[in-house]
């Protein structure tokens, strides 16, 4: 039994390209400064390489980052996206009790593909959720890739509990839609991978955690986005990683553009596989 079937991979040499940027990025709270502080030398490569992602996705000039997130609102039969005038988000939960921060809302693009799922049939449905507080997820994405980009209009985009090969479909219209806009975007997969590394991970351990995060790696190094779409769905249940659909959505909205991985660190000190890895599309 396999989550989805691969269909064949589109390209589009006529249109113009206005994603800029796309990268896989963690979302472990323990990455942020005030939050763990006494851990970060467990995760220093992490930390290296989401400073490299931050440069990169500043040296694209992105107005808009769009955000995949496994968290939040997640509907078990639709996509959603959170809208606000304002974006607001923090990390109480997590210990965290400075004031929080906010983000610009990237409206027009909100409304467009809420429009553009609403005319075509094929499309995975779409719902607009008026919650102006983001999710984890999407706050630890963005306090580690936004710092000096304030200006940076967000699109925080979360999951569903629709079938995997839905979500391929849905990044397809995604990318369909983006494509079509004058808006230079960023595409961020908020992605944790096996939660069963070892012991004391909050699944605890199976040897299904270390064996889907070295495929997953070796896929993702070889560009191969349907071998990740056609992996075994109990492989994946077994390893536990949230971000395997978000990064599904992403690969999907890549379709039919060339993209070059660079893996640019791996390590899951606590238990939790942390990817961080540029898509690069240029």
């Amino acid at each position: 039994m396999v989550y989805y079937q691969a269909e064949p991979t589109r390209v589009f040499p006529w249109l113009p390209m206005p994603i800029v940027f796309a990268a896989i990025t963690p979302h472990s709270p323990l990455l942020h400064h005030r939050i763990g502080a006494q851990h970060r030398a467990k995760l220093n490569n992490t930390i290296a390489a989401y400073a490299e992602v931050e440069r990169s996705l500043y040296a694209a000039h992105a107005e808009t980052i769009v955000v995949i997130t496994p968290h939040g609102a997640v509907a078990p039969d639709a996509f959603t996206i959170d809208i606000a005038e304002q974006y607001v988000g923090g990390l109480q939960q997590f210990g965290d009790f400075s004031p929080p921060s906010h983000w610009p809302v990237d409206a027009a693009l909100i409304q467009s593909l809420r429009a553009a799922d609403e005319t075509n049939r094929h499309a995975p449905p779409l719902m607009l959720v008026h919650q102006p507080t983001l999710d984890y997820g999407t706050v630890v994405a963005l306090s580690m890739l936004t710092r000096h980009i304030p200006t940076l209009a967000v699109v925080p985009l979360h999951i569903s509990g629709l079938a995997v090969v839905q979500h391929w479909r849905f990044g397809q219209f995604l990318g369909d839609q983006l494509r079509a806009t004058s808006r230079r975007v960023a595409c961020i997969a908020s992605a944790d991978l096996s939660h069963r590394l070892t012991n004391d991970a909050p699944s605890g351990w199976s040897p299904a955690g270390p064996a889907f995060d070295r495929q997953l790696l070796e896929l993702i190094r070889r560009g191969d986005a349907a071998g990740i779409a056609k992996l075994p769905s109990e492989q994946v249940a077994a390893a536990m990683p949230c971000g395997y659909l978000p990064m599904v959505t992403l690969l999907g909205l890549l379709d039919g553009i060339h993209w070059v991985a660079r893996v640019l660190s791996y390590e899951g000190p606590f238990g939790v596989g942390h990817l961080v890895a540029e898509l690069d599309v240029a």
